[in-house]
C-alpha cells in the first residue's frame, strides 16, 4: 500500500518483550513489538503496528495501523462526565448498550456522555494529548460512528468505529473504551487499506461503497468520503477489525503505582537516555535501509503542540502544497520516478509561487509563535560508500575540519536570508583519529522576530554518527532533568 497514507495517519503522530511498553503510574501495559515509530507523553502512548523490518514490506501486506492508548484517572473522568466515575458506572453504560445490541436496536437510542470525545478534549490536563480527537472533530465530524460492545476476558469493551476513504485508501478509525481500577483507557487504531491493490472482485464490491459516500471538507482539501460499513465486503471488514482487536488483546490493565513515571526516551544506537519534563511529548522513528540504519527522535512541550494544532490551517496547507506538487509534476512528467539520492530529492521538491510562499510564511509564524522549545537527536550507521568517503575526507585533518566549521558558520552569519539569521555563534572541536566531536552554541532569529538559543552537538566517524539539537526561546527556562540529560549527552 502507499506508505505516505500510513505516515499521514501517524501525524494525527523499541525493544521487544512479551509486554514491551509499560506505564506503571497509569496502570497499563501494551504489546508494541519493535515499532517503526512511536510517540509518548506521560498520559499517551502511540505506535505503529508494523516494525522497522516490516516497513519495506507494507506494499505486499496492503494494510497497516497506528495505535494510540490514552489514560484518564477517576478524578479526570468525574470532571469530564460531571458524575462520580467508577468501574460500576462504566459497566452500567455498557449493559445499556449491550441490551440494545441484543435487541438489534440502534445503540445510539440512549445517548451516553461516555461516548462524547469532545468532553475528553475539553477537560485535558496539561500532560494530556488526545491526537485523534482533533482529527475526528475536523475531518470526521459529519460521519456517524458505528457502535458495538464486546468482551475480552473479564473486560467489557465499548467501541466507536468510523469508516472513510481518501483517494483509493479505505480507512477505519476505531476507539475502544475499557475501564479498570476506576480508570478509563481509550484504545484507538487508525487502519489504512489500499483498495487499488485489491483484486478485481474486491474492486467491484467496493465500487458500491464509493457511490454511497459523501465528500467532506473544503474545496482543494484532501477528498474524504464517508463509507457505509454495510457496503463493504464482510471479509474486508473483519480484516480491518482484527487490526484493531490485536491492540485490544495486547492491552493489560493493573493497579496503578502511586508514583510518577519519568518520561524518557532511549536512543537505541548510542545507548543514550534522555529524561524529559512531564509536560513534554516525544516521537521516535527507527529507520533501516540497505545503506543505513538509525534512530531519529523529536521532543517538545505538549502545550506548544496543542496550540499549534489548534491554529494551523492544515486544509489550506494541503491545498497549497498539492497545487505546487501538481505544477511540478505537470512540468516534469518523470517527477514520480524513484529518486537515487538526496540531490535528486532536492531537485524534485516543488517551487512555491508568491501566494504559496506568503501562506507558508504565515503558517510558519504561527508555529514559531507557539514553539518555545525543541529537542532533536539522531544516531545512525551507514554502509554507503560515497557517504563513508565523504566522512573519511572530513576526518583527514583537524585543521581542515576546523577551518570548514569556522568558515561555514561565518558565512552563514553574514548571509542575508529573508526569514533566517545566525546572530552569534561559538564552537569547540575535539579531534581524534577516525573521529570528530563538535559542540556549537549560537543564537538564531526567524522571520525577524523569533529568537532561539541553540545547542548543537555532533559526533562523526567514517561509518557512524550522532547529533543532538536543543533550541529554545531565550526566556523559556530549561527544566532541571533536561539540563542533566543534555550534560550527559557526551560521546
Amino acid at each position: 500500500m502507499k506508505k505516505s497514507a500510513l505516515l499521514a495517519a501517524a501525524l494525527v503522530l523499541c525493544t521487544a518483550n512479551a509486554w514491551a511498553y509499560e506505564n506503571s503510574a497509569a496502570g497499563f501495559s501494551v504489546k508494541d513489538g519493535q515499532p517503526f515509530y512511536k510517540m509518548e507523553s506521560s498520559k499517551m502512548y502511540a505506535f505503529s503496528s508494523f516494525s522497522t523490518d516490516e516497513f519495506a514490506k507494507l506494499g505486499d501486506k496492503n494494510r497497516g495501523s497506528v495505535h494510540i492508548v490514552n489514560y484518564y484517572n477517576k478524578a479526570e473522568m468525574s470532571k469530564i462526565l460531571g458524575v462520580d466515575y467508577s468501574d460500576a458506572y462504566f459497566a452500567a453504560e455498557y449493559d445499556k448498550l449491550a441490551l440494545l445490541q441484543r435487541s438489534k436496536l440502534d445503540l445510539r437510542t440512549v445517548p451516553s456522555p461516555l461516548l462524547d470525545l469532545k468532553k475528553y478534549a475539553a477537560a485535558e490536563s496539561k500532560d494530556s494529548l488526545l491526537l485523534q480527537e482533533d482529527f475526528i472533530k475536523q475531518q470526521l465530524g459529519d460521519i456517524e460512528p458505528v457502535l458495538r460492545v464486546d468482551k475480552r476476558g473479564n473486560s467489557k469493551v465499548i467501541t466507536q468505529s468510523y469508516f472513510y476513504k481518501q483517494k483509493d485508501v479505505l480507512n477505519e478509525l476505531d476507539v475502544s473504551m475499557i475501564s479498570a481500577n476506576n480508570n478509563l483507557y481509550l484504545l484507538t487504531s487508525i487502519t489504512s487499506h489500499s483498495q487499488s491493490a485489491d483484486g478485481e472482485a474486491d474492486k467491484e464490491k467496493t465500487t458500491n461503497a464509493s457511490q454511497e459516500t459523501k465528500q467532506q471538507g473544503k474545496a482543494g482539501a484532501p477528498k474524504l468520503e464517508a463509507v457505509k460499513p454495510d457496503t463493504l465486503p464482510q471479509e474486508l471488514r473483519q480484516k480491518l477489525w482484527q487490526e484493531h482487536w490485536q491492540l485490544v488483546k495486547g492491552f493489560k490493565a493493573f493497579q496503578p503505582q502511586n508514583t510518577k513515571q519519568a518520561l524518557q526516551f532511549v536512543d537505541a544506537y548510542k545507548g543514550k537516555t534522555v529524561v524529559l519534563p512531564q509536560n513534554w511529548v516525544y516521537g521516535q522513528l527507527q529507520f533501516k535501509e540497505k545503506a543505513a540504519k538509525g534512530c531519529l527522535t523529536m521532543a517538545a512541550p505538549i502545550d506548544n503542540l496543542r496550540k499549534i494544532f489548534a491554529e494551523m490551517d492544515y486544509l489550506g496547507l494541503y491545498k497549497h502544497l498539492d497545487s505546487a506538487v501538481a505544477s511540478k509534476e505537470a512540468s516534469e512528467p518523470k517527477a514520480q520516478e524513484q529518486l537515487a539520492n538526496a540531490v535528486d530529492i532536492a531537485d524534485k521538491l516543488p517551487e512555491l509561487d508568491s501566494q504559496q510562499q506568503e501562506f507558508a510564511s504565515a503558517e510558519g509564524r504561527k508555529v514559531l509563535k507557539n514553539f518555545h522549545a525543541l529537542l532533536m537527536t539522531l544516531s545512525y550507521q551507514s554502509k554507503d560508500k560515497d557517504f563513508q568517503a565523504m566522512a573519511e575526507s572530513a576526518l583527514g585533518s583537524k585543521m581542515g575540519l576546523d577551518m570548514l566549521l569556522a568558515e561555514s558558520l561565518a558565512s552563514l552569519k553574514h548571509s542575508k536570508f529573508d526569514n533566517f539569521a545566525l546572530e552569534s555563534f561559538d564552537y569547540k572541536l575535539d579531534f581524534a583519529p577516525d573521529q570528530a566531536q563538535a559542540t556549537i552554541v549560537g543564537r538564531t532569529k526567524w522571520f525577524k522576530e523569533f529568537s532561539y538559543d541553540n545547542l548543537l552537538r555532533f559526533d562523526l566517524s567514517k561509518s557512524a554518527g550522532s547529533m543532538l539539537l536543543y533550541a529554545h526561546k531565550p526566556e523559556y527556562p530549561t527544566a532541571e532533568e533536561l539540563q542533566k540529560s543534555l550534560r550527559l549527552w557526551q560521546f
